[in-house]
């Protein structure tokens, strides 16, 4: 069982994520482009309604915090899962988009963010995925799981594997994807991180 502290508030601007290298992967991203937010994580996706409970119960919530982004994983089911977040949103009275990457106004605002996208099944490795596919080397990692499956490997979560394979190649070859990109090894600003981009914008604006 992971043991939690109580979440202090400390910026107007939150942004929840789910686990701890998604919290380091989204510090860099937004210091990157100089976005001064709070990123919190969950530790899991059915922690969300207790979280977002402890931020509205704390005691400078009205006066401190100005608007909410929630980012998660699709998964298997997009429209599920954002479902799912609307549900959470709506028990504890928040307010509530209708659609995935827009805010609704409210006191805060509340927006959220499906990766990669509201439509396509999938986590946040498969939209760095497609970050990393432009690289030079990164056809040595496709020769690489193309040899693995003519052999008849059995693979999960190809995405994250390839990233990790990716990242084996780099000077720090044991950092995870959050250690990762603060080490720079991600380009934020490839057209596939512009509508997160966006969405973090909207967050601060």
């Amino acid at each position: 069982m992971i043991e939690r502290k109580p979440i202090q508030i400390q910026k107007p601007c939150i942004l929840i994520v789910e686990g701890k290298h998604d919290k380091a992967f989204f510090e860099a991203f937004c210091d990157h482009f100089q976005k001064d937010l709070q990123v919190i994580a969950l530790q899991g996706k059915d922690n969300l309604k207790n979280r977002l409970e402890s931020i509205k119960n704390e005691s400078n919530f009205r006066s401190t915090v100005k608007a909410i982004g929630i980012v998660m994983d699709a998964d298997e089911d997009p429209k599920s899962t954002f479902r799912s977040i609307q549900d959470s949103l709506r028990r504890i009275e928040l307010a509530c988009p209708s659609k995935p990457f827009e805010f609704i106004e409210g006191k805060p605002r509340i927006g959220i963010a499906i990766l990669p996208d509201e439509n396509t099944p999938g986590e946040l490795e498969d939209l760095c995925l497609k970050v990393i596919q432009e690289e030079s080397t990164f056809c040595c990692v496709e020769r690489y799981f193309r040899c693995l499956m003519d052999n008849g490997a059995q693979l999960k979560k190809i995405s994250k594997a390839k990233i990790y394979a990716y990242l084996s190649s780099k000077e720090r070859p044991e950092l995870r994807l959050g250690e990762a990109a603060k080490a720079g090894y991600l380009r934020f600003d490839h057209p596939a991180l512009c509508r997160l981009k966006d969405f973090i914008c909207c967050l601060t604006t």
